[in-house]
């Protein structure tokens, strides 16, 4: 499910339309991350949780490290689809 939180996360950060989510949803098919209901509160966990590891790595360059706290913040706010 990561690779989908991540997906999610970056068709929001770039302002992509949603369009895209569904689109990738139909070609995903009905791989193992696709069965059942997936809350978009899931999704939104594991977008934090990669970026929580990015903060770590970026401890060290204060700007990065800025830039990632100010993603976390963003992501807070963001509501997530379900998945399909």
């Amino acid at each position: 499910l990561l690779d989908l939180a991540w997906l999610a996360w970056t068709l929001r950060w770039r302002k992509l339309p949603d369009t895209l989510w569904h689109a990738f949803g139909g070609g995903y098919g009905s791989g193992p991350a696709a069965h059942g209901d997936v809350a978009s509160d899931a999704l939104r966990q594991l977008a934090i949780g990669q970026i929580a590891m990015i903060l770590v790595r970026s401890q060290p360059n204060a700007a990065a490290f800025a830039e990632w706290q100010r993603r976390a913040w963003w992501t807070l706010e963001r509501e997530f689809p379900t998945v399909f």
